[in-house]
């Protein structure tokens, strides 16, 4: 069985979403940065990114395509890191983000800037000496999106348990086996387990969502095709990556609404 080689999918995926991003529809979701980091993105403030891409990513269908903005300054070295975890970032947002995502002891920075909606987030603490370039290398970008989402309530200050990379890993590499070994037939338990999903990201806990698929993916044993494309369209938003991937190897026919959140592919 092949396994998964997150760092040549990352990078062919990277390539593709880069060409498309000329096909951005209308609408910016942004994340409000924390000042002050020493060097690199941080993974406190890519918590805040990867929140602001995740409700973009579930978003799709309804905007065609948000862009995906910041709010304040981000070295080169940054910015690489951000494209790294697959957050392709439009300079500094001027337009009014459908939605902010910002960390409640610094929402004063951006308190004059207009939005539609805020998302308030706690602080991430316990981030010291760690490099998300170094991290990408171990475990990879949809590894970290995973840990970083799953680490608690986003309103609650938090502090980073690194034990979650290990399992976000797992999961990435259960998925992709999953893909390997599904074979043809109907679609089983997918319309369920969305819409309890959908029920706990409408109730701001998608760290509980992203936990009812993971739990769902852990007792496939011998899934169908259309079960596992249909796990790997829900699980787009959080890790696009190898969702993407299984989506265009699985797909025998083109991907439809109905298997992943109903608003189209996220994985892009």
């Amino acid at each position: 069985m092949r396994r998964y080689n997150h760092r040549i999918n990352e990078r062919a995926r990277l390539e593709t979403w880069e060409r498309e991003r000329q096909a951005a529809g209308e609408g910016i979701y942004a994340a409000a940065l924390i000042p002050g980091k020493d060097g690199g993105l941080g993974l406190e403030n890519a918590r805040l990114l990867v929140l602001a891409d995740l409700y973009r990513r579930l978003a799709v269908k309804n905007t065609g395509n948000p862009a995906l903005g910041y709010w304040g300054d981000l070295r080169l070295d940054a910015r690489e890191e951000a494209r790294q975890l697959g957050l392709l970032l439009t300079p500094e947002a001027e337009a009014v983000p459908t939605l902010c995502v910002e960390a409640r002891d610094y929402a004063y920075l951006s308190r004059s800037r207009p939005r539609a909606k805020t998302l308030v987030c706690g602080r991430l603490f316990g981030t010291e000496g760690l490099s998300i370039t170094f991290l990408l290398l171990d475990f990879g970008a949809d590894a970290i999106r995973i840990a970083l989402l799953f680490q608690g309530p986003p309103q609650k200050d938090l502090r980073f348990n690194p034990e979650l990379l290990g399992g976000a890993f797992r999961f990435v590499q259960r998925l992709w086996r999953l893909g390997q070994t599904a074979a043809p037939g109907r679609e089983e338990g997918i319309k369920e387990l969305r819409a309890e999903a959908t029920q706990r990201l409408e109730g701001g806990k998608p760290h509980t969502a992203l936990a009812a698929l993971m739990g769902f993916a852990s007792k496939l044993h011998q899934p169908t095709t259309s079960t596992v494309t249909g796990l790997a369209g829900l699980v787009a938003p959080f890790a696009p990556f190898v969702a993407g991937t299984l989506l265009d190897s699985l797909a025998i026919a083109p991907f439809q609404d109905d298997q992943g959140w109903n608003n189209g592919r996220a994985d892009g």
